[in-house]
């Protein structure tokens, strides 16, 4: 679990590092770039500060009620995932920023994190994965791979890319716990 969690965070700072410098590069000034970083961090402040304490205060009061899985408040934050995904894509950050970011607000007492975490993984799984690699499939031009040199850029990137993603949290991992080397790998 912790090594999911931190392969989590590390995607989510890499998503936001690039959305900044690809403000930086297509906005044609810094200034762009650095509206989109004061935009990012007034809404990463706008969820901690506000929604994230609305949310807690509504959860209490339903589990008061022995109901934290009201219905009323399920919708609610799947409209806040929606609505936090839409708002970042229109920043200029790309939409699960928004939804990852909803989704640590979303309190964590009672069985509404997992209430909610089922219902959102059926609706993954079972229909917008199967979306997201049929768009790749019909994306993918196998037919440009015919030489040895675009072989090897493929290697060499699904190299890095592993690189990328192993050594930061297996480092990150093996720093926060006492646990042996292949444990944190």
């Amino acid at each position: 679990v912790q090594t999911i969690s931190l392969a989590a965070v590390e995607d989510i700072v890499v998503w936001v590092i690039l959305a900044i410098a690809s403000a930086f590069s297509l906005g044609g000034s810094a200034l762009q770039g650095l509206y989109t970083l004061l935009l990012t961090l007034a809404f990463i402040a706008i969820m901690f500060l506000i929604i994230r304490p609305i949310l807690n205060w509504i959860h209490r009061y339903y589990l008061r009620k022995n109901n934290d899985t009201n219905v009323y408040l399920v919708v609610g934050c799947f409209l806040l995932l929606v609505i936090a995904a839409f708002t970042t894509e229109v920043m200029g950050i790309h939409a699960f920023f928004g939804a990852f970011v909803s989704g640590l607000c979303i309190p964590r007492k009672g069985s509404l994190v997992e209430f909610l975490g089922l219902r959102i993984q059926l609706i993954v799984v079972e229909f917008f994965l199967p979306l997201y690699f049929a768009n790749s499939g019909l994306h993918t031009h196998l037919n440009l791979m015919n030489n040895g040199k675009a072989w090897w850029t493929l290697i060499v990137l699904i190299l890095l890319a592993s690189i990328a993603k192993i050594v930061p949290v297996t480092l990150v991992s093996k720093l926060c716990s006492r646990r042996p080397w292949f444990y944190c790998l």
